[in-house]
């Protein structure tokens, strides 16, 4: 089975990495699905300026052992 990332706020897959950050810190960061997204942004704007990145699931990872 396939290892997903879910959202932090709830168990829906996350598409957004949204943080908040001030040069030099990150002081927020979360996984977001698209209906919980927003109130993931207020969070990171009271933290700092927001940057958004859509999150994608890279191809699978080989093993490592």
């Amino acid at each position: 089975m396939p290892w997903v990332s879910t959202c932090s706020s709830c168990r829906r897959s996350a598409t957004l990495v949204i943080t908040g950050r001030v040069p030099g810190r990150t002081l927020y960061a979360a996984l977001s699905c698209g209906p919980c997204a927003p109130r993931h942004r207020e969070k990171a704007r009271a933290a700092g300026p927001v940057t958004e990145e859509p999150y994608g699931q890279s191809e699978e990872q080989a093993a490592l052992f």
